[in-house]
């Protein structure tokens, strides 16, 4: 019961992290709404399951769960500061904008997340 408990910690360890990111963005892109912070979907989304893997986090089925959920934050603050009008920067993508390249960052950044986080440990000799 003790890996759960743990397992459950490293977890929401890792959601707060990508929380953090989260608050970050939305506070650099409302005092910069002209600024596209290209890279923060993507690490809004991709922190969550590569630090529950990171912090000692075993479980392949729980990183892909984390990986949902990262994407989902990702999605949603792009939402909400793409209705407050502070994702009016310049997109790197041939369309669609800087609301489009969050999204699209976040689903990125939920498949690097997950790749990384499902990569095998490397178990070292001592």
């Amino acid at each position: 019961m003790e890996h759960t408990k743990t397992s459950d910690r490293t977890a929401g360890d890792a959601i707060r992290i990508s929380l953090g990111f989260a608050l970050l963005w939305a506070v650099l892109a409302a005092v910069r709404p002209g600024t596209t912070f290209h890279l923060a979907p993507l690490l809004v989304a991709g922190l969550v399951p590569l630090v529950y893997r990171v912090q000692g986090g075993a479980s392949r089925i729980t990183a892909g769960r984390l990986a949902g959920v990262g994407v989902a934050l990702a999605a949603v603050v792009s939402v909400l500061l793409g209705a407050a009008g502070f994702l009016d920067g310049p997109s790197l993508l041939p369309f669609g904008g800087a609301f489009v390249e969050s999204l699209a960052g976040a689903a990125v950044g939920g498949l690097v997340g997950l790749g990384a986080a499902w990569w095998p440990h490397q178990v070292e000799a001592h």
